[in-house]
């Protein structure tokens, strides 16, 4: 159960009490009630995280509601040992894009710690692009495998490698520990804990914003935001996004389409450019598609643009859209996490329910048909299912529960290469899965205890196995060095 779960039942009885667009101030806090002296023992000894935060609230809560008449009045201590107990955690996060988060001047120390939770579980530690996969391991390095002719894997030479290859020394010392990958179609990106991005592998279309249409095969540091403490970085096919911890996004790459929501669908930036946002909108979280991109605001508002001509954009048409608006038809509801696929899209929120819209003909929407719309539609059949993440591709989507079960619709991959669903199908595993990645023919999945496991087409290597087998028909275990 996350932050944003544990905290609904209050948001509600506060919302009048709301701070400008955020509503998610938090009352009470269990953990007052132990001593003072051993919490800010445990808060400054130890790294804590936001979600080390909650869990040991929760403990408290547990223990006050056992002894609620001797603790009646443990609200009394006041909240300024909360905040004071917040700002310890935030300032002792390792990671300080985290931690210096600019948005924050708009939130209490409990929104704060309530979007860092957030945050932490939605930054992808595994990546897939049309052939290679990144992943940052237990250890964290970076490790990369799957196609690499574009020099899309980092590891110095245009080739493809079946087996992962760490390229953690090719990160500068200085830059910072890797904690977040994208893979696009031919490119890929890591972004540090010290905000900056590094981009390689295919830059005809300027899309590394290195001001070159060079092709890199080792991560090189993006200059052009190097002054800006960056967040997070997605890939798309031919272009790049870039938010930084203020909630502005920056964009390069190719732009026919609108893509770069720089207001017009007929440039090529070379070197990344701020996208104009709706005022007061501050972005969280976003994912680049082959020509379309999906933007979520710290509010919970879901804003799409790009190339509309299958619905995926999700405003009621099939025109391209130039600059980000806003999806009105979610507006009821608080967006949470979001994937652009080629043709159509998909959206969680707060609750745990799935949203898609788009291209439908080979199923992905998973609504029960095999039909388009231009309009989120509800996906009944994952009611009650509390989906964490989603992912999609060409011909499949992919859906994470909070309880560590996966589902997929549309085309399947491996052994269901020739079957064909419009309805999520229970991918059955003996593990807890984490997250999940489509590639153009291939699927990773991550589990819990750190495996990775690949399924689906293997001809360059994408699926993690011998280059012996072209296609893996089921979900099998990649290695991956922990050293």
């Amino acid at each position: 159960m996350t932050v944003l779960e544990c905290c609904e039942g209050e948001q509600r009885a506060e919302k009048s009490k709301s701070r400008k667009c955020c509503d998610d101030a938090i009352d009470v806090c269990y953990l007052l009630l132990l001593p003072p002296e051993l919490l800010f023992f445990i808060l400054t000894r130890f790294g804590l995280s936001a979600r080390d935060l909650v869990s040991l609230d929760q403990t408290c809560h547990a223990f006050h509601s056992t002894q609620e008449n001797e603790h009646a009045n443990s609200d009394g201590i006041g909240s300024s040992f909360t905040e004071t107990a917040a700002r310890v955690i935030v300032r002792k996060l390792r990671n300080k894009r985290l931690a210096s988060l600019k948005v924050y001047e708009n939130f209490s120390w409990k929104q704060r710690l309530q979007v860092v939770d957030h945050l932490e579980s939605i930054m992808p530690a595994l990546a897939t692009g049309s052939y290679q996969n990144l992943l940052i391991n237990q250890m964290g390095k970076v490790v990369s495998w799957g196609g690499g002719r574009l020099g899309q894997l980092g590891i110095g030479v245009n080739e493809d490698r079946s087996s992962p290859v760490d390229i953690t020394s090719c990160i500068k010392d200085g830059f910072g520990i890797p904690m977040q990958v994208s893979a696009g179609c031919a490119h890929s990106a890591v972004v540090t804990d010290q905000g900056l991005a590094l981009t390689f592998g295919d830059g005809r279309y300027n899309q590394l914003g290195h001001s070159d249409t060079r092709v890199y095969n080792q991560p090189c540091l993006v200059q052009y935001l190097s002054h800006i403490q960056l967040l997070q970085v997605s890939c798309g096919s031919c272009h790049t996004l870039f938010v930084d911890t203020a909630g502005y996004v920056y964009s390069v790459g190719q732009g026919d389409n609108g893509q770069l929501g720089q207001g017009d669908g007929n440039r090529q930036v070379s070197t990344p450019l701020p996208i104009e946002l709706p005022e007061k909108v501050r972005i969280m979280y976003v994912d680049a598609g082959v020509s379309h991109n999906v933007l979520v605001s710290y509010c919970g508002k879901l804003l799409t643009h790009g190339f509309g001509g299958f619905g995926q954009l999700g405003h009621g048409g099939t025109r391209s859209i130039f600059t980000p608006q806003t999806v009105a038809d979610l507006l009821h509801v608080k967006i949470v996490y979001a994937a652009a696929g080629p043709k159509q899209t998909l959206c969680v929120d707060s609750k745990g329910r799935c949203y898609a819209f788009g291209y439908g003909a080979d199923g992905t929407l998973a609504l029960g048909n095999y039909e388009n719309t231009n309009r989120p539609r509800f996906i009944e059949a994952l009611e009650g299912v509390d989906i964490k993440m989603v992912a999609a591709s060409q011909e499949t989507s992919l859906f994470v529960s909070l309880h560590g079960t996966a589902y997929w619709s549309g085309i399947g991959l491996g052994h269901m290469q020739q079957h064909k669903t419009c309805l999520p199908t229970v991918i059955r595993m003996c593990e807890h899965i984490e997250w999940g990645a489509l590639g153009d023919s291939h699927a990773a999945l991550l589990t819990r205890s750190g495996n990775v496991l690949t399924i689906g087409k293997n001809g360059r290597g994408q699926a993690g196995q011998p280059e012996t087998e072209q296609v893996v028909d089921s979900y099998t275990k990649v290695a991956i060095m922990l050293t």
